[in-house]
């Protein structure tokens, strides 16, 4: 109405409100990246992390001292990134009032289409470096020798497709285990409010900050020992399984407390008004409530357990392989098309859970 301009509008109001959005992104992207593993380890070459280092330290020199000290180190900045996002985010919610009206957006082409164009590209490379990996999968010598082939897919290294089959319920114990104690974690949490549950949900909020082989090294610090009781689950599926699902806790912590919420508080009232205990109330009012949230919580810890690698890859042993850490010893050991189609299994079978997820609840991921 004062008559500025679509630049002037950007730059004096748009950008301003979503400058907390911005810098969340950028820490959120800097802490993946510090902290990642696979990439690093893969097609890092010469350059070493912190990440690769402490694989290095720990699997290569057995220095397990020299590894706590760099998971110190790495676990400094991302938990660092993790606090100044959170606390951008707080400062996000502040900006506006109640009274605001909502943007209601309008086309302008000279405007909407480049960033189409932009977005779009974005996305057909992404699409295109993983059906590059596919496509692998089926060359007999990539990128010298191009004719079709399946005999990658004949793998008998490595314990063949042994590891997939393991890493398949392996994730599903840990979408089962860590569905249930999110579910009785969230649920207490709304029955028995106060100090208790701050303090409850603070310490859910704490793994985001822990990069996944940091953890890994504390599970093998703590459970790899026999004079301590816990020490017998050292080696054991349950532990791989409690580690990928403390290591995704937070990000399902929050699906889950969102389902929690949106129980009718009515409903629960009513159904203790005619007597019924805690487990009818468990059953016939949070249950029926809450099913695309679990669903929702199971398949996501079900898909990033398939695919986890840095979190386990001090927790495999000789009888306990998984799909993902088998991709890596198959690409170090010179055998890529053979780690391609590996890959290209472990997408197949995510896809299909992602779709099948997709299917149950009409959610996209």
């Amino acid at each position: 109405m004062l008559g500025a301009t679509d630049w002037r509008q950007f730059l004096d109001i748009t950008l301003p409100g979503v400058r907390y959005g911005i810098l969340s992104s950028a820490f959120v992207v800097f802490t993946i990246t510090i902290t990642d593993f696979g990439n690093a380890v893969v097609i890092g070459g010469d350059f070493s992390v912190l990440a690769t280092e402490i694989y290095s330290q720990v699997s290569g020199q057995m220095k397990f001292g020299m590894g706590a000290v760099l998971g110190i180190l790495l676990l400094l900045p991302a938990a660092a990134s993790i606090w100044i996002e959170r606390a951008a985010s707080r400062r996000q919610k502040t900006i506006g009032t109640s009274s605001a009206i909502p943007h209601v957006p309008q086309l302008l082409q000279r405007r909407d289409i480049p960033f189409y164009l932009v977005n779009m590209t974005i996305a057909l490379l992404i699409v295109t470096v993983i059906a590059t990996v596919v496509i692998a999968s089926m060359i007999r010598l990539w990128p010298y020798r191009l004719d079709l082939t399946l005999k990658h897919y004949n793998i008998d290294l490595a314990g063949g497709y042994a590891p997939l089959w393991t890493s398949i319920w392996i994730s599903a114990l840990a979408a089962v285990i860590g569905t249930l104690l999110l579910f009785l974690l969230t649920f207490g949490i709304r029955r028995q409010p106060g100090k208790s549950a701050d303090f409850a949900a603070l310490l859910s909020a704490l793994p985001v900050g822990v990069p996944g082989l940091v953890l890994g090294l504390s599970y093998v610090f703590t459970f790899n020992t026999a004079d301590l009781p816990w020490g017998m689950l050292y080696g054991s599926a349950i532990l791989v399984a409690l580690c990928n699902y403390y290591h995704y806790h937070t990000q399902r912590y929050t699906t889950m407390m969102m389902g929690m919420r949106n129980v009718p508080n009515a409903m629960e009232d009513a159904t203790t008004v005619l007597g019924s205990g805690v487990v009818r109330i468990l059953r016939d009012v949070y249950l029926p409530a809450m099913r695309l949230s679990l669903i929702s919580v199971a398949m996501f810890l079900f898909m990033r357990s398939m695919v986890t690698l840095s979190a386990v890859i001090f927790l495999v042993t000789p009888s306990l392989p998984l799909g993902a850490v088998t991709v890596m010893r198959l690409d170090e050991a010179g055998f890529t098309s053979q780690a391609a189609a590996f890959s290209t299994c472990i997408m197949g079978i995510v896809a299909i859970m992602a779709l099948l997820l997709h299917l149950l609840t009409g959610k996209r991921l």
